[in-house]
């Protein structure tokens, strides 16, 4: 036997049946041609049975990660986000032929790498958290074909849109520790004041706070953070110190008759104990420092943190709403009001009311209670207004 010039003594021995590209034109009804078997002759004109499919669409669909599906960095040092990509490929026989686009995060370690993103199925990871919360976001993971058999044939991939979130009581953003004069507490922050201290959540007043975790004391030897704390401000300081939320549930509440009753979640409880000790800051500011210089004893008898002479009628008007009941402090009352607190405190408390819910949640990427969350495995949470008081 010849066969292209070249002798045979036999035939070639059959080959297992397999799969492979030809051209081939066939006409009729769709569904009389989209799938069959066929006998044909081979180069030495012996039969081969064929089997084959046609296949409508060719397309590498993203089966996982999930629509908008919430990546969290784990908490390892560095964090981690280890998953697996599937996609789901028409035909089958083109599933070597994808390739994976992986969005990239600055600062983390994206595997595999382009060159090797390839394959209906592949685990990937993310090594590192990134330094600015502003790098958390939706991405897309992209498929597409890198064959040039099936660019001809039409052939499509995908595109995913997932969001990327920071384990919220972990501490392993790469940041250095916020800490208050004669703290001795090393690594980083936990991530959630690390990341929130970055959003409009810290009113611009980002420089001038601090941690303490309830370990680190003031030089007098007392707590700096005492059981409970959500917040502290120490007269003659320039900071206020926030203490470990996780504590208290990252939940606090407005106070009864000093404005409108809000229960704060997330975010917004951190955002509101910024607000409320500024205001302590402020009031120390422009109640002592101004005039003194320091905060003078002697000129606050009832110890109330306010100078006894704008407790005088006609002088210092207590915030809203208790101006409505009383129209100033008594000098030698250190609770005027009957709250429960000290004059000035009233002044912090009822600033809490002026912190905008909600300004902060597009800059929330934290699980849980990350407001770009869109099942519950990242739990979004909102700030409950119930209503005036």
């Amino acid at each position: 036997m010849t066969m292209f010039g070249q002798a045979y003594s036999e035939p070639p021995i059959p080959g297992q049946p397999s799969q492979g590209f030809f051209g081939y034109w066939r006409h009729g009804p769709l569904d009389s041609v989209a799938q069959g078997r066929e006998v044909w002759l081979n180069l030495v004109d012996s039969p081969e049975r064929i089997e084959y499919e046609l296949f409508l669409d060719c397309t590498a669909e993203i089966e996982q990660p999930i629509e908008n599906d919430e990546l969290v960095f784990n908490d390892e040092q560095p964090g981690k986000i280890e998953e697996y990509a599937q996609a789901d490929v028409t035909p089958g026989i083109w599933g070597p032929s994808v390739r994976w686009s992986f969005p990239q995060i600055n600062d983390a370690k994206v595997e595999p790498t382009p060159e090797d993103a390839a394959g209906d199925s592949l685990r990937y990871s993310y090594a590192g958290l990134p330094e600015k919360n502003s790098d958390f976001k939706f991405a897309d993971f992209v498929t597409r074909f890198e064959s040039s058999q099936a660019g001809s044939a039409g052939c499509q991939g995908q595109t995913r849109p997932v969001a990327f979130f920071f384990s919220r009581e972990a501490a392993n953003n790469p940041g250095k520790p916020v800490l208050p004069p004669n703290a001795k507490r090393s690594g980083p922050d936990p991530n959630w004041f690390y990341y929130w201290l970055q959003t409009k959540a810290a009113q611009g007043h980002a420089k001038q706070i601090r941690y303490s975790d309830g370990t680190d004391r003031n030089s007098d030897g007392t707590l700096r953070c005492e059981p409970g704390d959500y917040g502290v401000y120490r007269l003659e300081t320039d900071y206020i110190v926030i203490c470990d939320l996780a504590k208290n549930g990252f939940k606090s509440f407005s106070y009864p008759g000093l404005g409108p009753s809000r229960e704060n979640h997330g975010i917004d409880a951190f955002g509101v104990t910024v607000r409320h000790e500024w205001q302590h800051y402020l009031d120390y500011q422009k109640f002592w420092h101004a005039r003194f210089g320091r905060y003078v004893e002697g000129l606050d008898k009832d110890g109330d943190k306010i100078p006894d002479r704008l407790e005088a009628p006609d002088s210092l008007e207590p915030p809203p709403p208790l101006n409505k009941n009383i129209k100033h402090f008594n000098p030698l009352v250190f609770d005027s009001a009957l709250k429960g607190l000290g004059d000035e405190h009233t002044f912090a408390w009822a600033a809490e009311s002026q912190y905008p819910a909600g300004v902060a949640d597009t800059e929330d990427w934290s699980c849980e209670g990350g407001h770009q969350a869109f099942s519950d495995k990242c739990a979004e949470i909102y700030t409950v207004l119930r209503g005036p008081e």
